[in-house]
């Protein structure tokens, strides 16, 4: 059987990245661009990873049924393997993704521990096993995001918009089907704001993305005698720069220098015509020099031209409140006040760009924009989970749709142009991803000349003593 292409899938990423690859195809013809971008990041990430194959898993039989290897187009369209995606809800769970894992990657590496667990998927840590005696601390680490491994064929009759897997080639020539995410992570090989992929085990009902740890080392990373993986490591991500009294945990300068990184990480992803569309505190993590990496690349939106980045319908969540823009309050304020699909053409950009100010306002402030501070409030990123906080949760959208934004005082007033112009109260006043890149680098330079003239002055000073 083979895979029909339809409307729904015609221009998604998945299908036609290897096209745009193709300097010989009209896509690739129409979009110049777009096609040396790709073809360069992917060449440096292939010549980075030198001969290490992508997937790995080598198992070929399914309960007891000769399938071939899951990454393989016998087994990604054929019906018999429809079943793998027939996975109780009550049995996809951390336990069982953790021992359903193939035995070629738990013969490489052993977990220790969970650096987070979903509805749909759990991210583990592990370590490369010691079998040569050497020193642990050179032994390599890994985080592990193992989920529900669904086939090309399974996506198409559910009717998802985007299929799940891209087809590419290993170095032997071999084709395979890899996870889309992984794809992405691939492109981004050279990118110091992503985690790096180091493989793909796509073995029988369970798929696992083998990628950098993305935590600091520390002693207690390492398995215990006897095994078991149930120890939390909670990476340190954005939502811990706001500290739980409404204060920021860092001052303006490294906030600056966290906001600067995820603009360069957008930026990278922009140049592939690639937008990361669940963007959050919770998927950005920050090392103790204040390195960024942004994590969670599964819901990444993708367009050849314009018109492909505009939706007819927003989407609202509870544990979202604290992103709420001037625009959806509206909409919310006519279509119904906690709707989850109102209806609202939009430019999706517009909506990833406005969560990032929101975010980088946080960091800098230690709050959430047009938020009113009351003591012993909850977090907004809490809201959802009561319904107490309903009378508080409207009395903001009402100021944000009505009142001025109001800045800490104690800012540079370039920071503060900046905040504004991104929380603009009309989508068209705010910056585009370009134009936000042109007013970070102004700031940045004013504070680098304002550093050296310091720099500078104190030099003098001491010369002069001595």
């Amino acid at each position: 059987m083979s895979i029909s292409i339809d409307d729904r899938w015609a221009k998604s990423f998945p299908v036609i990245v290897n096209d745009l690859l193709n300097p010989d195809s009209d896509l690739a013809q129409e979009h110049p661009h777009l096609h040396q971008n790709l073809l360069s990041r992917l060449e440096g990430a292939f010549v980075a990873r030198g001969d290490q194959p992508l997937s790995r898993c080598t198992h070929t039989v399914l309960d007891g049924y000769d399938a071939g290897r899951s990454d393989a187009l016998r087994f990604q369209v054929n019906e018999d393997t429809g079943l793998i995606n027939r996975i109780d809800p009550v049995l996809d769970t951390s336990e069982t993704r953790a021992t359903s894992l193939c035995a070629d990657l738990t013969t490489r590496m052993e977990l220790y521990g969970l650096a987070g667990t979903g509805t749909f998927g759990t991210v583990y840590l592990a370590r490369e096993k010691d079998t040569k005696f050497v020193d642990p601390r050179s032994l390599k680490h890994f985080a592990i995001k193992v989920e529900k491994h669904q086939t090309m064929l399974s996506h198409l009759l559910a009717a998802y918009y985007s299929p799940p897997m891209v087809m590419t080639f290993e170095k032997s020539k071999d084709l395979r089907f890899i996870p889309t995410e992984a794809f992405i992570m691939l492109l981004l090989t050279t990118s110091n704001r992503f985690p790096k992929l180091d493989s793909i085990y796509l073995h029988d009902r369970f798929q696992a993305i083998v990628m950098s740890p993305c935590v600091d080392y520390a002693p207690d990373l390492h398995p215990l005698p006897g095994g078991g993986f149930r120890r939390g490591f909670k990476p340190f991500t954005g939502r811990f720069l706001m500290k739980s009294n409404g204060e920021p945990l860092l001052d303006e300068m490294e906030a600056c220098k966290v906001g600067s990184q995820i603009l360069e990480g957008f930026l990278e992803l922009a140049d592939l015509n690639l937008w990361h569309n669940d963007f959050s505190v919770n998927n950005f993590v920050v090392d103790q020099d204040l390195n960024v990496t942004i994590i969670d690349l599964g819901d990444v939106k993708f367009g050849l031209n314009e018109a492909d980045f505009l939706s007819q319908r927003r989407a609202y969540l509870l544990f979202q409140e604290h992103l709420m823009s001037p625009e959806l309050a509206r909409v919310l304020s006519v279509q119904g006040w906690f709707k989850t699909y109102p209806d609202d053409k939009h430019d999706m950009r517009q909506v990833i760009l406005w969560k990032f100010g929101v975010i980088l306002f946080g960091i800098l402030h230690g709050y959430w924009p047009w938020d009113d501070q009351r003591e012993g409030q909850d977090s907004l990123l809490d809201f959802g989970s009561s319904e107490s906080q309903i009378p508080r949760v409207m009395e903001r959208r009402a100021r944000i749709m009505n009142e001025s934004l109001l800045l800490n005082e104690g800012l540079s007033q370039d920071c503060k142009d900046v905040l504004r112009a991104m929380l603009a109260r009309n989508p068209k006043d705010r910056p585009s991803l370009r134009r936000l890149q042109g007013l970070v680098l102004t700031v940045d330079i004013r504070k680098s000349c304002l550093e050296t003239a310091f720099l500078q002055e104190i030099l003098s000073s001491f010369f002069q003593i001595i």
